[in-house]
């Protein structure tokens, strides 16, 4: 690498905690499962509210194993996404470890415990941005995070969410 190369380096480190990692698992699902609990309540509530309460409340044992289908699978797919991410955080080492890297005009580079790697822009497979969180795929089911507290400073975390920005595409 050249010296004007590492002169614009953006370097990262850190340790993840148990909170942002379930963020960022959450983050890296498809935008339409974030959304399915929702959709099974509102359905839930839409038909408690527009079905004719008379005929529930009188015969109440008819319309009960759908309902409570219904909201078991709700419940279950608020609980179901948190209690995997929480088994992922116990059971993989790595995860817990510390890391660092940096960000350049030729790509990124990630060094870890158990990973590391430097990816040129064009090798990488695009960037997923949520609420203070951004992926940067290196493998289609695989990605690094960053977190805004991994950069030395606020304006550091502005300069790399722009090189990614410039170089990926979104997915």
């Amino acid at each position: 690498m050249s010296t004007a190369d590492n002169a614009n380096e953006i370097p990262f480190s850190g340790q993840l905690t148990e909170a942002e990692f379930r963020q960022i698992q959450i983050a890296g699902y498809p935008r339409i499962f974030r959304f399915w609990p929702w959709l099974y309540l509102s359905a839930i509530v839409m038909v408690l509210l527009t079905a004719d309460l008379k005929d529930f409340a009188a015969h109440p044992l008819q319309n009960l194993p759908g309902t409570l289908f219904l909201l078991a699978l709700a419940i279950f797919l608020f609980v179901a996404p948190r209690r995997a991410a929480r088994k992922g955080w116990q059971t993989n080492a790595g995860i817990r470890a510390p890391f660092s890297g940096h960000l350049s005009g030729t790509g990124f580079s990630w060094q870890g415990t158990f990973g590391q790697g430097n990816y040129p822009w064009d090798a990488l497979y695009g960037y997923r941005s949520r609420s203070e969180v951004l992926l940067v795929y290196s493998g289609m089911h695989q990605a690094l995070f960053l977190l805004p507290r991994f950069f030395a400073s606020p304006a550091d975390w502005e300069a790399a969410q722009e090189l990614i920005f410039k170089n990926l595409r979104p997915r």
